[in-house]
């Protein structure tokens, strides 16, 4: 579905609600952990999920930039600090963050309607990576 310049999104499309438990994963997290590379890593999440939301809850193009690269040092802080944290199952991580990657890149290969089909699920992936980083 196009949509308008400015046009805001219901918060109940697909690509709005799967943001949610991501968030919620994020403040589960930051209220039941004293690992400093777990704080950190809350702290970049939110501004950076925060920015996604608002860019496609607004369409703003303003908030793209300044999201892309949140989510980039959300994911490199991720892989880094799993080499520190020793408790996070390697393998799966960088094989998910793989998958996450080629799913990024496919949702943006065709049409504005490809991506729109394809790209909230790309928010539930980064969801599960977030899970395996965590509790694997």
């Amino acid at each position: 579905m196009e949509h308008k310049k400015h046009e805001e999104r219901e918060v109940t499309q697909f690509v709005m609600w799967s943001h949610y438990p991501l968030l919620f994963l994020i403040l589960f997290n930051l209220l039941y952990t004293s690992d400093i590379y777990d704080i950190v890593l809350a702290m970049l999440g939110i501004p950076s999920v925060s920015l996604s939301y608002l860019y496609h809850r607004s369409h703003e193009h303003e908030y793209q930039p300044m999201e892309t690269i949140s989510a980039q040092i959300v994911f490199l802080w991720m892989l880094f600090t799993a080499h520190l944290k020793k408790s996070c199952n390697l393998k799966l991580l960088y094989g998910f963050t793989f998958l996450i990657i080629l799913f990024y890149k496919y949702s943006q290969l065709y049409s504005h309607d490809h991506y729109e089909k394809y790209h909230p699920w790309l928010h539930v992936l980064i969801t599960l990576q977030a899970v395996i980083y965590g509790y694997s």
